[in-house]
């Protein structure tokens, strides 16, 4: 069954459909629509995850602040939009982070996730996929 990205979602501001605009889903207020449908995304795989935790130190004199901490993964899930020229920008950030913390992971996404396949519970149960 492909998930609904377009359910569940109050986005407040000036500019309703903004993909920069704060955006409430399930109660916590994320910076962007796009990093509220990684969370419905990630809600829907059952990862547990927690929104903007922490920020860490890059560079001589700026922040970076992964989105999500994925717990049981031991892993820093930083959100991008699609674009290839942003998504560059920032990633030296995120490789900054991976060299301070070398038993954690540092994962970048880019664009809106992508809905899973279907898989019936006969491929699911004999360790297959279609």
């Amino acid at each position: 069954m492909p998930f609904d990205f377009h359910g569940d979602f109050q986005v407040q501001g000036s500019n309703a459909d903004a993909a920069a605009g704060l955006t409430i889903y399930r109660g916590v207020s994320y910076r962007s629509r796009l990093r509220a449908q990684w969370a419905a995304f990630l809600d829907a795989l059952g990862i547990a995850h927690v929104y903007e935790p922490k920020s860490f130190p890059a560079g001589r004199s700026a922040r970076y602040t992964p989105d999500f901490w994925l717990p049981e993964l031991k892993a820093w899930l930083d959100i991008q939009p699609a674009d290839p020229v942003t998504r560059g920008a920032q990633r030296w950030k995120a490789d900054d982070l991976a060299r301070q913390r070398p038993s954690e992971r540092v994962w970048i996404a880019s664009g809106v996730p992508r809905s899973l396949p279907a898989v019936d519970s006969s491929s699911a149960e004999n360790g297959s996929s279609q």
